[in-house]
């Protein structure tokens, strides 16, 4: 069973740099990136393959924007206890993603195009995330400043009512967070991780 961190990418991405950083970062551990479709039961049935996958021993989930609603959605299901990193997370992606129904949206990994259809707004509208202390026990909210594509007033209400506002960690980055030293310091720090 070899060490192992999932990273979950966001909407119409792949795996990119992130899993690269994290893989320089934690060169002992395997970086699980599975490209997803951005149609949630398929990526979840898929996501939930690799964490009940015996030859994966997970020490820690990275996710990042639409990828960061499943780390949540898998945590609320009480699926994983696995401590969970979170970038700019989409809280209602049946709502953010509304505006591409209809629409072919290139893949900025891949190039192929990825469509959205309302069938597919309302598979999202049936998570709904739990926003509790014992849920968010080992969850970090890494949260870019200049986000272009997210309103966060949500979720800081969500966290202050729940007194989990020491979980968030603020940066002047935007929605594509492309520096992503302070989850892989924060992992660090947690001990969850020692890299050799």
């Amino acid at each position: 069973m070899k060490k192992s961190i999932l990273y979950i990418h966001g909407f119409a991405s792949g795996p990119g740099q992130k899993a690269k950083d994290l893989q320089k970062a934690f060169p002992d551990h395997d970086i699980v990136s599975p490209q997803l479709s951005g149609q949630i039961n398929l990526d979840m049935f898929n996501l939930k393959t690799y964490l009940f996958d015996k030859s994966f021993d997970f020490d820690a989930i990275v996710g990042t924007s639409l990828g960061g609603f499943y780390a949540l959605a898998l945590r609320t299901e009480a699926i994983i206890n696995i401590p969970t990193y979170v970038i700019n997370p989409a809280l209602s992606p049946h709502i953010t993603l509304a505006k591409y129904v209809g629409k072919s949206v290139p893949n900025h990994k891949t190039g192929e195009m990825t469509n959205i259809y309302d069938s597919d707004l309302a598979a999202y509208k049936k998570y709904k995330l739990s926003f509790n202390s014992n849920t968010f026990k080992k969850c970090k909210f890494f949260i870019g400043t200049k986000d272009d594509v997210l309103d966060f007033e949500e979720l800081f209400y969500i966290l202050e009512a729940e007194n989990l506002m020491n979980k968030v960690i603020f940066s002047e980055q935007n929605h594509r967070h492309q520096d992503i030293s302070n989850v892989i310091d924060a992992i660090k720090k947690d001990n969850l991780i020692i890299s050799i």
